[in-house]
């Protein structure tokens, strides 16, 4: 990561926060992941890669989905990388972020019964 700041490549910077998050989430450590996507939506947010934004805002509504404070935010987030997925064709993207909205739906379904 150290290099892509270096180098000025946002989208570098991005790609590898983005990965450090879910290295993180999958230590366990939730609070580092969320910091690390953070920081990667913001810096994609704004330009023009619009697959590394559907990415990394899969990756948040993952995170999202272990914090009941956050479903709606997370449900938000699929919502949006499954239409920049369908947007751009990228089908094995799209199924995972499908796959994760069913998740949130049952988890909102319960809330309702």
């Amino acid at each position: 990561m150290q290099k892509a700041i270096e180098q000025g490549s946002k989208i570098k910077e991005a790609k590898a926060r983005r990965i450090l998050g879910r290295v993180y989430q999958a230590q366990g450590l939730p609070d580092q992941a969320k910091t690390e996507l953070q920081a990667s939506l913001s810096l994609v947010k704004s330009g023009e890669r619009r697959y590394e934004l559907g990415r990394t805002l899969v990756s948040l509504a993952d995170l999202y989905f272990a914090d009941t404070r956050r479903i709606k935010d997370g449900m938000e987030m699929i919502q949006q990388c499954i239409a920049i997925f369908q947007e751009l064709g990228a089908a094995l993207d799209l199924a995972n972020a499908q796959v994760l909205r069913q998740r949130y739906e049952l988890i909102m379904r319960g809330w309702t019964e």
